[in-house]
């Protein structure tokens, strides 16, 4: 049976969240990030809506992102 887009986006933001906040001294990549999600990168359609759906986390401020060495980390707030 499917599903609304508006649950679909709220589940992955649940699992992410609480993913991150289950590691609170830690911050992790994309690739990271989806793989310890459980989540594929196909299964968002690809990378940008992933990191559109980060970015709206992030503007909720649930998550946080930095840029390190090239690389941008994802924790928890």
């Amino acid at each position: 049976m499917p599903i609304s887009k508006d649950l679909f986006d709220q589940e992955i933001d649940e699992q992410i969240i609480d993913f991150l906040r289950d590691s609170p001294n830690e911050a992790f990549s994309l690739e990271e990030l989806v793989n310890s999600v459980g989540l594929t990168v196909e299964s968002m359609k690809d990378e940008a809506r992933l990191i559109e759906r980060l970015g709206d986390l992030e503007s909720g401020r649930h998550i946080e992102s930095r840029n390190i060495h090239g690389v941008l980390y994802y924790s928890a707030v």
